[in-house]
């Protein structure tokens, strides 16, 4: 697999600070996320996740807030959206010393899905993380937030137990300091792949 993958965007300038040069406004669903963006290509973002369930923990989102379902992600973007995706896997896993990836998808409110912009979830996962090892999908049903009211579920209110790794009121979100440094990091794991 090649792992140089062209982007192709344009730019703003509308200040957005991000560190990368690239200025161009990101949504995830009708949230700002310009800073979070570690990736940028024209079927793919990379963004830092706020509140991680695993050290690395990352979204891959198709750059259109309006592709809400994997269904309607547009045929021509398919490939090159999970060729982005096993890049991101690849290195992520190797920087992040981990043995294995959880990669998951949420696809539609009853499957857990909390923000209607089609999402993948990567969490670098290693032996013991959780246990039993598939507990971390019970953290990933407690990790979003209703985005009609923009507050998290509580884990009793999501009817989820702890069955390992942090609830999700153990997981502060991280400050904006920590936010961007883990962007910066990311962006130099990944600098071949940007404009």
């Amino acid at each position: 697999m090649s792992s140089t993958i062209k982007a192709s965007t344009t730019s703003t300038s509308s200040g957005s600070g991000s560190g990368s040069g690239d200025t161009q406004r990101a949504h995830f669903s009708h949230f700002d996320v310009t800073e979070q963006v570690f990736l940028r290509t024209p079927h793919a973002l990379g963004i830092v996740n706020i509140k991680p369930i695993v050290p690395g923990h990352i979204l891959l989102i198709p750059p259109s807030p309006n592709i809400t379902r994997l269904s309607n992600l547009p045929a021509p973007s398919i490939g090159p959206f999970f060729t982005t995706l096993q890049l991101v896997v690849s290195r992520l896993e190797e920087a992040m010393g981990a043995t294995a990836c959880t990669v998951a998808v949420q696809d539609g409110r009853d499957s857990g899905q909390t923000v209607e912009h089609l999402h993948v979830h990567v969490l670098p996962r290693r032996k013991g993380d959780f246990t039993p090892s598939d507990a971390v999908y019970a953290e990933l049903e407690k990790w979003g937030f209703d985005a009609t009211t923009g507050k998290r579920p509580s884990s009793a209110a999501a009817g989820v137990e702890k069955q390992g790794g942090p609830d999700d009121e153990d997981r502060p979100p991280r400050t904006r300091e920590e936010l961007l440094a883990e962007t910066e990091w990311l962006r130099k794991l990944f600098r071949d792949v940007q404009e």
